[in-house]
């Protein structure tokens, strides 16, 4: 096996999360990511005051030490307004943090007290979340973190140790480097509720919450009907996912010893949960499950501990159509637990 095939950069597509052959658009980006610093908020409106300093080009009376010390002056000034500017702004960190044979991408809003995790479903990165970060930081000034799993979005891939086991130490590995190692509070969608999971299973006290956004769960995706949808899939379909998103590719090929392995590992009632579950059932589920869905979903969230809310109107990415709910029951869980 090449270089290439053992390490690699991953092109950032669109895709279906579970409707594998919705193969849509793919967008290409081979800019060498390294670490960019800048400000979360818009720039605020310029406003001029009346009467509060005189321009300094309308000094030529000044005498000779007035005109020697204009420059620090001005030097003074820029400090103040940069300070100014810059206070009560969020700072975000763009960065590849190395977990040992390849890097993973993270975007980082920085806040205070318990950070907040970002966990995006099979096939989707970091950037999927987008549309509410800003929002939930607003309302929580909490540090955000969102990433990108390996082989997705900008984060590399190392396919001779990919596995799920070995994601979710890469990710205790990054978190660690990045300094947020004590606490963490979690939000995660899809089968991004089984890296929550694991990664809660392996750091019970240090997860304070999680919310969970119409996720995957054991009592619905036994290994006997992940192997039925495993099936499903085309050979042209495992070419194209390979070639596009080698992390999806890699997931899929251990789909089914995943839901076997996380049958006791799965979210319990020593963690506080609120798990969303979307009105509109996905698609991909036949008529007979869906039932079946419902009352796993419904049995998840209201275990002790747990609450259950259904997100009315709303598809299996939630926040799409119902961005209120989500940002709703992520800050209540958040004020509560943190």
């Amino acid at each position: 096996m090449s270089n290439n095939d053992e390490k690699q950069r991953t092109a950032n597509s669109g895709f279906a999360l579970w409707g594998l052959t919705c193969f849509v658009e793919i967008f290409v980006q081979g800019s060498t990511f390294l670490l960019r610093m800048n400000n979360s908020a818009k720039n605020p409106p310029q406003r001029k005051a009346a009467e509060r300093y005189v321009p300094y080009c309308d000094t030529l009376n000044d005498t000779k030490t007035e005109r020697k010390t204009r420059p620090m002056n001005r030097l003074i000034l820029l400090l103040i307004c940069l300070t100014t500017y810059n206070f009560g702004q969020a700072q975000t960190i763009d960065t590849l943090i190395n977990v040992g044979n390849h890097k993973l991408h993270f975007n980082i809003i920085k806040g205070k007290g318990t950070p907040i995790l970002f966990e995006a479903g099979n096939g989707d990165d970091g950037s999927v979340w987008q549309s509410i970060t800003n929002e939930i930081y607003k309302l929580t000034k909490a540090t955000i973190i969102t990433y990108d799993r390996a082989g997705l979005g900008k984060s590399e891939i190392d396919t001779t140790k990919i596995s799920f086991h070995n994601e979710v130490k890469d990710l205790e590995i990054a978190l660690k480097k990045l300094g947020y190692s004590k606490k963490i509070f979690i939000v995660c969608h899809s089968f991004g509720g089984y890296y929550a999971s694991f990664f809660t299973h392996r750091n019970i006290k240090k997860v304070k919450g999680v919310v969970c956004i119409d996720i995957a769960i054991p009592c619905f995706f036994t290994k006997k009907w992940s192997d039925e949808f495993i099936q499903t899939i085309k050979e042209e379909d495992w070419k194209m996912i390979k070639q596009y998103k080698p992390g999806l590719f890699y997931a899929l090929n251990s789909f089914s010893n995943t839901a076997e392995f996380m049958q006791d590992k799965f979210l319990s009632s020593k963690t506080p949960v609120t798990m969303l579950m979307a009105e509109n059932i996905q698609p991909m589920l036949k008529e007979d499950e869906k039932e079946t869905w419902i009352n796993c979903c419904k049995d998840f969230g209201t275990m002790p501990n747990h609450n259950f809310v259904i997100a009315e109107n709303a598809d299996h990415k939630v926040w799409v159509k119902n961005p209120t709910i989500v940002i709703d029951e992520i800050v209540k869980l958040y004020k509560k637990v943190k």
